[in-house]
């Protein structure tokens, strides 16, 4: 606590934390490292036995060598094992899971876990598009034939008609089948599987949302299993924070409990999309589209999945401490100060990022938001703050001092760490 002349002044520094902050520390969280190593597990020939932290990951060492060469310096990853018997149960699941083959059929196209939500939103959309033309074909013609056409056929016909990729795409989702060699709608998707009877769009969104829930399931237990066992080489890591650690308020938008395994292992966080082993959230921000609306599909949504799995989602307003010192110190007045590591300040967190940034709009309060970035990413991040808050709001934060960006703390360099060679260990 500092004193002024009219009065207190009361300081609380607020961490906010993303991904990046994983990949700040040379965990494997990205979207791609996940994915690859599914992908991995899937192709695993059994006869080999256990697979290691290499066999997970290896695929990527000659794209992401930099990365991969700081996880191999940092932490025991050698200690890193999945059994056969996990490697078994792990392949039948995903064999059986719509989404992990949707979303790995476009893993050249997703680079992030925002990139995975606008996909995942498109892929909803193009279910609720097939379910509203079968509606119309069945209300016009009391009938939906199976086989699916191309475009290209008869505009007012008994079949649904799509182009290539589409019909790729739905396939993946088992909402289209192969039989005889004829792409058709799956008949488990008729209405009492009966032919002649209309689609039943319920079924597939409960379909659609077990999967979700069992892709969820698969990424938690690759955070658990995985990143979260890694362990650092060297216990003595340098705190790399340049404000105080103490009586610190921490809101993490990850999953994973890095600040508390390598930082402060008594810092309570508020886990915004929950956090490994207790209920990950992982959807879409909202649902747009009006014919899911009208089934009431919420399932699909953040939200939904925060209210129902109970996930720590209070925020600045309902913290009882950020508002108990704004509130009470009516003789003086109040710093607070912000940063935010490795969070995108994506439009689909758009209700948090206005509500960090309407603290200065309370009487007696300071607030400065300094914003940690990777490399160039500081353009980015700041097109999305004028995206959401205009360019007005931000230039008089920045003119004003209050919003500030600063290049992420180098892990490896402040920790003199040197990445492993992975060409050299590759060769050994």
């Amino acid at each position: 606590m500092r004193f002024f002349a009219f009065g207190v002044i009361r300081t609380m520094n607020i961490l906010i934390v993303g991904n990046g902050f994983d990949l700040s520390h040379y965990l494997p969280t990205k979207y791609d490292h996940f994915m690859v190593a599914m992908a991995a597990i899937e192709n695993w020939d059994d006869s080999q036995g256990d697979m290691s932290f290499d066999d997970l990951f290896g695929s990527l060492y000659e794209k992401e060598g930099y990365f991969f060469g700081y996880t191999k310096s940092m932490y025991k990853t050698d200690e890193i094992k999945i059994s056969t018997e996990k490697i078994k149960e792990l392949k039948h699941q995903l064999a059986e899971n719509v989404w992990y083959k949707y979303f790995f059929n476009h893993v050249n196209h997703i680079d992030t876990w925002i990139d995975f939500e606008t996909e995942f939103a498109k892929a909803l959309d193009l279910v609720a598009t097939f379910s509203e033309q079968a509606e119309d074909i069945y209300q016009e013609h009391e009938e939906i034939r199976a086989p699916i056409l191309r475009v290209g056929q008869a505009a007012r016909s008994k079949h649904l008609q799509y182009g290539e990729k589409t019909i790729k795409k739905m396939y993946l989702l088992n909402i289209f089948t192969v039989e005889n060699q004829v792409m058709r709608i799956n008949q488990k998707y008729y209405r009492n599987n009966k032919l002649n009877l209309d689609i039943n769009s319920h079924l597939i969104i409960e379909d659609l949302e077990r999967k979700l829930n069992e892709f969820i399931t698969l990424f938690d237990w690759y955070l658990e299993a995985v990143v979260e066992k890694l362990e650092l080489e060297n216990k003595a890591n340098k705190v790399i924070f340049s404000f105080d650690l103490q009586d610190l308020v921490v809101f993490s938008f990850n999953y994973t409990q890095t600040l508390n395994r390598f930082y402060i292992p008594e810092a309570e966080i508020e886990f915004i999309h929950g956090k490994v082993s207790n209920s990950l959230v992982l959807g879409i921000p909202d649902l747009k589209n009006e014919f899911l609306r009208k089934f009431k599909n919420y399932s699909f949504t953040k939200y939904h999945q925060k209210l129902l799995k109970n996930t720590d989602y209070l925020f600045l307003r309902e913290n009882q401490r950020l508002m108990s010192l704004i509130d009470s110190n009516s003789l003086g007045s109040s710093d607070v100060n912000i940063y935010i590591w490795g969070y995108s300040l994506a439009d689909s967190d758009e209700a948090y990022i206005q509500e960090i940034f309407s603290l200065n709009e309370k009487p007696r309060v300071k607030c400065i938001v300094t914003v940690f970035y990777y490399k160039n990413d500081a353009s980015k991040l700041l097109n999305n703050l004028l995206d959401i808050l205009g360019k007005d709001k931000v230039e008089k934060w920045m003119k004003k001092g209050w919003l500030k960006f600063e290049e992420n703390p180098n892990i490896a360099e402040i920790n003199g760490i040197d990445p492993v060679e992975l060409s050299k260990l590759e060769l050994a």
